[in-house]
């Protein structure tokens, strides 16, 4: 899994069914996130963050699709 931010990716390794991993996120400017797994085209979470934001973005994914999100995120 690569969790892509406008200016910033993050690999993040494999994720098992059932488990979570987290990642802190540094946009450059205006972003969403999108998710990419290996041979899966990406799967871009509904969201809105730049820089300086803060807060907690969950999502609930399956390889192809974004079941859920949970957005806390603020300007700080």
């Amino acid at each position: 899994m690569v969790v892509h931010v406008t200016g910033n990716s993050y690999a993040i390794g494999d994720i098992e069914a059932g488990a979570s991993k987290s990642v802190v996120l540094h946009p450059t400017s205006d972003s969403h996130v999108e998710l990419a797994f290996t041979d899966h085209p990406r799967l871009k979470v509904d969201c809105y963050l730049e820089y300086g934001y803060g807060g907690t973005l969950a999502t609930e994914i399956t390889v192809d699709r974004v079941v859920a999100v949970k957005d806390s995120t603020i300007r700080r």
